[in-house]
């Protein structure tokens, strides 16, 4: 059978065959009724050109006033579909990632309407990073720098190889827990770090990791954001 829609077919490493998914085979929604734009077998390589979420309607050059801009019908589009010829139903689908090339810049935005302070944050914000793929990471601002690691196994701090600033928040309701040691740690981050109130919101989206404490004490819940330090290339958070 003929692979529909790829605009290369090839043998690649190891006599696996090669397919190069069209730029513009998308979609905005998971339906299994849609035609696949890509029949493979099992163990086949295809190269996708993934979309960024805003559909490309965002770009390095966008201010806050595109982010208000925005169309909500297409944002989130998903690459594909591809068929594989052998799966059946009931099987997991096992995806290797051979290699993957971001772009030179991304972005991180707030939307109105959207996010855990939702109601804090009323006007569009936008921040244009700078991605240096070769150091693997992102110029979030001069001097904060994001994540990628990998955590063996044991002990998880130690394995991190990083301290936290964490703060807590304490509420009978898990969500208002978590808005208050998100809105903590914004605090920190414009008093130690002199971050808008915008860049500290942005910030803790991207590289804050949320934490149930404990949630015995009824009827408190706790939660804590762990602030890493690493990402401050002027030193830690203290």
């Amino acid at each position: 059978m003929a692979a529909r829609g790829d605009r290369e077919h090839a043998t690649g490493a190891g006599g696996r065959s090669f397919h190069a998914l069209r730029p513009d085979a998308f979609n905005y929604v998971w339906d299994n009724s849609i035609e696949p734009e890509l029949d493979i077998d099992s163990g086949e390589v295809v190269e996708f050109r993934v979309r960024d979420a805003s559909d490309e309607q965002l770009r390095a050059d966008s201010t806050s006033e595109d982010v208000a801009k925005l169309d909500f019908d297409h944002v989130n589009p998903v690459s594909g579909p591809v068929y594989v010829r052998d799966a059946r139903p009931g099987d997991v689908l096992a995806v290797e990632i051979l290699e993957f090339r971001p772009m030179e810049w991304g972005w991180t935005a707030l939307i109105p309407g959207f996010g855990l302070l939702a109601d804090e944050f009323p006007e569009p914000w936008l921040r244009i990073s700078r991605v240096e793929a070769e150091r693997g990471r992102v110029i979030f601002t001069e001097g904060i720098e994001l994540p990628q690691y990998r955590v063996p196994p044991g002990t998880l701090p130690r394995a991190e190889g990083t301290g936290y600033h964490v703060s807590t928040g304490v509420a009978p309701d898990l969500m208002e827990a978590t808005k208050q040691a998100v809105r903590a740690t914004m605090e920190h981050l414009g008093e130690v770090r002199g971050l808008s109130r915008e860049e500290a919101y942005a910030l803790c989206s991207v590289a804050v990791d949320l934490r149930i404490h404990e949630v015995v004490d009824a009827p408190n819940w706790v939660v804590g954001a762990f602030l890493p330090d690493d990402i401050f290339t002027g030193g830690g958070n203290e």
